[in-house]
């Protein structure tokens, strides 16, 4: 799995459902994603912290085995540099960043 900020969007590549070695590329947000950070659940799913970078926000995304859930985690003032995310032992994520 792999995540990456590309021109200004956010694109996870996942293995594809059916177990064949192709990847399936999804954009989970666009117009932001400067310093992401990729963590896995217990299931697999992908979980993305990350900058807004028009906003200058710290976001959040993760991924529930069907669709994605998007959040503004801090929008006060020029936040979310060198963004790093971990989940802990039930899942609920922890980021760490520069404000």
């Amino acid at each position: 799995m792999a995540v990456a900020a590309v021109a200004g969007w956010v694109v996870v590549a996942l293995p594809h459902a059916s177990g064949s070695h192709s990847w399936q590329f999804e954009t989970v947000d666009t117009g932001v994603g400067l310093d992401t950070s990729l963590a896995l659940d217990g299931g697999g799913n992908p979980h993305i912290a990350y900058q807004d970078e028009a906003g200058d926000d710290l976001e959040y995304a993760r991924f529930d085995g069907t669709s994605w859930h998007l959040e503004t985690v801090d929008s006060v003032g020029d936040v979310a540099r060198y963004v790093s995310l971990a989940l802990d032992g039930d899942g609920r994520p922890h980021i760490a960043h520069y404000d």
